[in-house]
């Protein structure tokens, strides 16, 4: 437990630095938004092209916030669990 503590201290746990594998279903996703976007920039003006940007990038800080909201209750989740089952006696 302490190491994970020092780990998660020190900056040497992240969930940003292993690859997304090739064949996983958020790799073929962003593939397939990043073709749409790409052809839908083609029929827009400048105007609207900024606009698209606009939305996408507002979209992408929303699933942002959205993730480490998940996160953090994800994980509150796993510690009300274990506390549930370290301060159960057996048979309860």
């Amino acid at each position: 437990m302490t190491k994970t503590l020092k780990n998660l201290y020190y900056g040497n746990l992240t969930l940003f630095d292993h690859p997304i594998p090739s064949g996983s279903p958020i790799r073929k996703l962003s593939a397939h938004l990043t073709q749409c976007e790409t052809k839908l920039k083609e029929q827009l003006g400048p105007e609207e092209k900024t606009l698209l940007e606009e939305l996408l990038k507002t979209q992408q800080d929303m699933d942002g916030v959205t993730a480490e909201e998940n996160f953090i209750m994800g994980f509150r989740l796993g510690v009300r669990i274990m506390v549930e089952c370290l301060g159960r006696e057996e048979g309860d």
